[in-house]
């Protein structure tokens, strides 16, 4: 792998954004999927294109708040969160047991890797094993999120706030 400063800003921040590859890259398609992975191991200019757009998305979306911390599990799953939906991960595990699809054999394991270098400060620190454990976890909580997006969904229906009833009204602390 190049870590080159060249490499590295190989792709300006804002053309990924206007790029027609990846305008909805965000995959809920097993097909989807499957032609990504073949993609990226195929064509190495649009490999880069995607290292870039995921690093991209992360500083993009850390700039405005959202937090991604400095450990890299919170890196490879934001990765993972941009780059697939939770019902199509809930399909996989990493090495395809119980039923599941796997995700190890998909040749996504280096864009990953290489979109969490690229975007950590302290990158010698990662090691690919590292991105390699974080990524089944990652795999075997998307039912629970998606659970959890339902309950948030339906509390939001009801007015519910946290574990309070949104009544109109404010209380006063005494």
């Amino acid at each position: 792998m190049d870590n080159s400063l060249e490499y590295r800003n190989s792709i300006p921040v804002n053309s990924v954004f206007e790029d027609k590859d990846f305008e909805d890259l965000q995959i809920s398609d097993e097909n989807d999927l499957q032609i990504l992975s073949r993609k990226v191991q195929s064509d190495k200019k649009f490999r880069r294109k995607l290292v870039n757009v995921l690093v991209s998305f992360s500083k993009y979306a850390a700039r405005f708040g959202a937090i991604h911390g400095r450990k890299p599990s919170l890196h490879v799953n934001n990765i993972l969160t941009d780059l697939l939906t939770d019902a199509l991960a809930r399909s996989y595990s990493w090495l395809g047991k119980r039923g599941n699809k796997s995700f190890a054999q998909l040749q996504l394991l280096n864009v990953i890797f290489e979109a969490v270098m690229k975007y950590k400060k302290s990158s010698s620190l990662v090691t690919k094993d590292d991105v390699v454990n974080f990524i089944p976890a990652w795999l075997r909580h998307a039912n629970d999120r998606i659970q959890g997006k339902k309950k948030a969904e339906l509390l939001q229906i009801n007015g519910h706030v946290g574990n309070e009833v949104v009544t109109g009204s404010f209380r006063d602390s005494e």
